[in-house]
């Protein structure tokens, strides 16, 4: 089979590498595959192990296997032994060079210029690259090829299926999903399945059918009458077919017999475009309606979507996800407003792989926190002993890191890879002047043009825009007071809940001349009070609040309204408190409700608070920049994120919003298991936002679900919501299983800006809390919105 037919079969399509002969090549290359030596941190006993492996690339299965070398490989073939595999879904993407901690260790044991080696075996960073996988917790597959050739053909190769496979439509994606569990069920590698392996198939894909009907579907699906072991089976592709016939939809027949009406076979283009626009509103052309029957209707040679051609187009078509993809994909708001007028994604203490006491820390998490799409990422630098500035989290036991290292292996090459808006590097700054000074040549030496370095116009009134500082990276610290030398000691008060050390409120410091001089939008200032910062303040100065400091600034009305003010002017980051030790989150919506543009989160801590955060920043292309609303802009609006009184709706009126839910697809077993009980599975769905929005009025629940976690049918969920500030507001749905004796397990979840919300019968992709596509898990439901709801009087 040649890797071109080979990806067409495995739902790729012939057309995936017709872009590229380089591409064809390297795949073909890839299949028969190539040594590579595969590099371990076994620990400070050990260090770095190198382990000769065999991998290839398995176009069919979209998998690369893997033996021990050549020899073993030729032994397992003959023995029957079984290769190890991992899935190409199951990568992020692949780097080229010394691009991770395993690498970045093997280079300081080097040191100087010399050629690292593993056991004899040259590690440059032209033949290095590395396997980064979606799961976080699975350890980074670090490799070392024979040539950079070799090196080059992996990465490329690799990068380019991961790609190819990352923007397939959905209907492709389940197809992949439906291919993968058939090969899995496959034990014994004959390339088809009894009725008894496809019934234990389907109730593991949370399937639930009487025995006869699944039997008639079985029999209807084996048209080429296979046999094995004197039973009747099914291939690969009357698997498909199998599987396809028991999508029944019955929840969208009312949709399709409303818009079907003229021809009495199916749905025509012309009652397509009208089923686009009167429901979905989005405005189709009858060529485009055309082109759409033509791509999902299963049946050939017809000029109409049948039941199952429009079954598998809601399914399938990202026409009909929740949100706008322009949206989603592309950086559409004003991005020369004052920089103060945005949220910016925000991390706390980036550095830290796990706890905030024992945790690793990691120049690698770093790059992913950056490839996340975050804008600010934080820099505790402290004195090494061998005369390095180091970062780690002070006082505690959490493992040690290179500044160095930070800035020239995540900071430079990740900085603008997701977003080219700009970066803020926040250094808490512990060194002393001379390695403060060390900081400072790197900085300037390594970032070069990168670093913004162009004083703090002191004639303007406003800071500087996105759009004005696009790929620069800005330092935010404190800079050495006016008239001061670098040799005085500077009195320092810490904040109340300051994470350094909770029993000194105050400390003397000294700032390097040359530290101070890389700051200068952002500059570091203690917080007095609100009247000395709108009569005294910078609007270049930025404040830090810690988390118990912040909720009290805005649980009052008054000084939760001077808060928001300030916030239009002026940056603030809040930072979560020192008791959380566990790395858990702040619940960052009521301050980005006050307009606190830096609210920092744990990255590493998969919580409601980081899905909230991913929901915010989903918009405006994931630049990691939002545009605020314009009443937490202007002082003339007088916004409190407490209090409602005398808010002008007339200028920003309440929606509201209706919601039913109709259907769910798919939906996982806890833990994403494939055994065990099938699931009775409930929805709830509520608002989040302003806290007069979280009423017990904005949420609800549908009823649970007996046994079906394959396709749950909730026809009578209806919900209906008034928002009052729906430009604060996220709309949240939470997938459950139902039980009688324990606690109710989650089983998955998404949350939206409801202003990226759209009408019409709408299908929303389950995530777990970490962001992890469960697909092809989903609900279907149907929303409408008054964008001018009526409130009172007022």
């Amino acid at each position: 089979m040649t890797a071109s037919s080979a990806s067409c079969q495995s739902g790729l399509g012939e057309e995936t590498f017709s872009r590229s002969v380089s591409i064809c090549a390297a795949v073909k290359e890839l299949t028969v595959g190539t040594v590579l030596t595969k590099v371990r941190n076994k620990g400070d006993v050990r260090g770095l192990c190198g382990y000769n492996r065999h991998y290839r690339l398995d176009m069919e299965a979209l998998k690369i296997r893997y033996t021990s070398d050549k020899k073993f490989r030729k032994l397992a073939c003959l023995s029957g032994l079984r290769e190890s595999t991992f899935s190409i879904s199951e990568i992020a993407h692949v780097r080229s060079g010394h691009a991770t901690d395993t690498f970045n260790s093997l280079i300081k044991k080097t040191r100087g210029d010399a050629i690292p080696f593993v056991e004899g075996i040259k590690a440059e960073p032209e033949v290095c690259f590395s396997v980064i996988f979606t799961q976080k917790t699975r350890e980074t597959l670090d490799l070392i090829a024979p040539t950079r050739q070799d090196r080059d053909t992996w990465v490329k190769c690799l990068n380019h299926i991961v790609v190819t496979i990352n923007t397939l439509d959905r209907q492709k994606e389940y197809e992949l999903f439906l291919r993968k569990h058939f090969r899995d069920a496959d034990k014994d590698n004959d390339q088809c399945l009894t009725f008894d392996e496809v019934r234990n198939l389907v109730e593991a894909l949370n399937v639930k059918l009487e025995t006869e009907r699944l039997l008639e579907l079985f029999r209807k699906a084996n048209h080429k009458k296979a046999m094995k072991h004197e039973e009747e089976a099914l291939d690969e592709e009357e698997f498909l077919y199998f599987y396809y016939s028991i999508l029944e939809r019955p929840e969208l027949n009312d949709v399709f017999d409303k818009y079907a009406t003229c021809s009495g076979k199916g749905m025509t283009a012309q009652e397509l475009m009208s089923f686009q626009n009167e429901e979905q509103q989005i405005g189709l052309s009858l060529e485009e309606c055309r082109k759409i029957i033509g791509y999902y209707e299963p049946k050939p040679n017809i000029d109409f979507l049948s039941r199952e051609g429009f079954t598998h187009f809601m399914m399938f078509s990202d026409w009909h996800h929740i949100t706008d993809a322009s949206h989603r994909n592309d950086v559409y708001q004003d991005m020369t407003q004052p920089i103060t007028n945005y949220w910016i994604a925000s991390s706390h203490n980036t550095y830290l792989t796990g706890n905030q006491v024992t945790g690793e820390s990691s120049v690698d998490a770093y790059i992913k926190t950056l490839r996340q799409g975050c804008r600010c990422v934080e820099l505790d630098c402290w004195d090494g002993d061998d005369g390095e500035p180091i970062i780690y989290h002070g006082w505690t036991l959490t493992s040690k890191i290179s500044f160095k290292d930070v800035i020239s292996d995540a900071i430079l090459p990740y900085a603008f890879e997701r977003s080219e808006f700009p970066l803020i590097l926040s250094i808490e700054n512990h060194c002393g002047l001379k390695q403060q000074d060390k900081m400072a040549h790197y900085l300037k030496t390594i970032l070069s043009e990168c670093l913004y370095t162009d004083r703090v116009d002191e004639n303007a009134t406003e800071m500087p825009s996105p759009f004005s500082l696009k790929r620069k990276i800005l330092v935010k610290a404190k800079r050495l007071p006016s008239g001061m030398s670098e040799n005085e000691l500077i009195q320092e008060v810490l904040e109340e809940d300051d994470e350094r050390d909770e029993k000194r409120k105050k400390i003397t410091t000294k700032i390097s001349q040359k530290l101070s001089d890389c700051v200068n939008y952002i500059e570091a200032v203690h917080f007095d009070n609100f009247d000395y910062s709108e009569s005294q303040g910078k609007f270049y100065h930025m404040s830090s609040f810690g988390e118990s400091k912040a909720e009290k600034l805005v649980e009052d009305v008054e000084i939760a309204r001077q808060f928001a003010r300030y916030n239009i002017r002026q940056l603030s980051r809040i930072y979560p408190g020192a008791k959380r030790q566990d790395s858990s989150n702040l619940k960052p919506i009521p301050f980005w409700n006050t307009g606190c543009q830096i609210v920092a989160l744990n990255y590493q801590t998969a919580d409601k608070s980081t899905m909230h955060n991913r929901a915010l920043f989903s918009d405006n292309g994931n630049c990691g920049y939002v545009l605020k609303p314009k009443f937490l802009c202007s002082p003339q609006h007088q916004f409190s994120p407490v209090d409602l009184s005398g808010f002008q709706y007339q200028k920003f009126p309440p929606w509201k919003v209706c919601i039913q839910i109709l259907s769910g697809q798919h939906i996982p077993r806890p833990d994403h298991e494939m055994e065990g009980d099938i699931i009775d599975p409930y929805v709830k769905v509520r608002i989040r936002g302003h806290h007069l929005d979280q009423t017990y009025l904005n949420k609800g629940k549908t009823e649970h679900v007996h046994n079906n976690g394959f396709n749950p049918v909730w026809r009578s969920a209806f919900f209906e919501f008034l928002v009052m500030i729906p430009n604060l507001a996220f709309l949240e749905f939470r997938v459950k299983d139902h039980s009688k004796s324990g606690k109710d397990e989650s089983l998955a979840v998404f949350c939206v800006p409801l202003r990226m919300v759209q009408e019409g019968y709408r299908c929303i992709p389950l995530e777990d809390l970490a962001g992890k596509r469960l697909t092809p898990a989903s609900l279907l439901v149907h929303i409408k919105i008054n964008r001018n709801a009526v409130v009172g009087n007022s």
